[in-house]
């Protein structure tokens, strides 16, 4: 099997093997993938954190040793927590966003593949960072007002389940990608008035297909993406968005992964 790095912000993902391809989801600066194929200028590839799959540019993701992936692999934990900077590697200027990766972390040093690099941002390793209210509420708030990007991962552009997937990520919880696959996951929260910050709560659409996810707040909050990260009211029908005095989203059920 061969794995790659990815050595840039961020390289879109996307349905098929073309520029005007849909992108499906981001992968972000230091993730690992498995690389499933390769034709001209494209590479078929699967993201080790999460197991989703689609097409990069060849250009975006720096081929490794099994040796290399293994290093990377184990010391994944330690995450960028600034909405965005620049970073050092071999020497040179390369930025990067929250939630990029810093292999084998010290010190403000690391290292991707055989390159040292440089940072002095502030990281989070997610190893050590429990799911508290606190923790929940700190890390989703620095998302806020983040602007909706179908397939996005960072604050510069993100999704409902990208948001959701990234939150979680820097609590050390692994989420799938896709809102209908993280229904799947945890325990059914039967009643509205038995939630607590940090479930998740997915709405569906008038075929019954979940399409929506956001994360419980205190107070009958949900902090979720829609146009934009925002914060907004929730009860036993759904989203209330006091913008349009409407609701926005209906409910369908609430997991507990906590």
């Amino acid at each position: 099997m061969r794995f790659g790095i990815v050595h840039l912000a961020q390289a879109p993902m996307r349905a098929e093997a073309s520029d005007k391809s849909e992108m499906i989801s981001q992968l972000l600066f230091g993730e690992c993938v498995h690389i499933v194929s390769h034709i001209p200028k494209w590479l078929q590839v699967q993201n080790v954190y999460d197991g989703y799959q689609g097409w990069v540019s060849d250009k975006q993701v720096l081929e490794i040793s099994p040796e290399e992936y293994e290093r990377a692999n184990a010391s994944a934990t330690i995450l960028c927590a600034d909405p965005g900077g620049i970073i050092k590697v071999n020497k040179q200027p390369c930025p990067v966003t929250m939630g990029a990766v810093f292999p084998h972390y010290a010190n403000g040093k690391f290292q991707l593949a055989s390159k040292p690099g440089n940072v002095q941002l502030s990281v989070i390793d997610s190893a050590n960072n429990p799911p508290t209210e606190n923790n929940i509420i700190n890390i989703a708030t620095k998302y806020i007002n983040a602007p909706y990007l179908w397939g996005g991962r960072t604050p510069f552009g993100i999704d409902c389940s990208g948001f959701v997937q990234m939150v979680f990520r820097f609590l050390g919880i692994k989420l799938y990608r896709d809102a209908y696959q993280q229904a799947e996951q945890g325990r059914m929260v039967e009643f509205i008035n038995q939630t607590q910050t940090g479930d998740l709560a997915f709405f569906d659409n008038e075929h019954k297909r979940i399409i929506h996810v956001g994360i419980i707040l205190p107070d009958r909050k949900i902090i979720h993406a829609s146009g934009q990260v925002r914060i907004d009211t929730m009860d036993h029908y759904g989203i209330f968005n006091a913008d349009t005095n409407s609701y926005s989203h209906k409910l369908r059920v609430i997991r507990r992964l906590i």
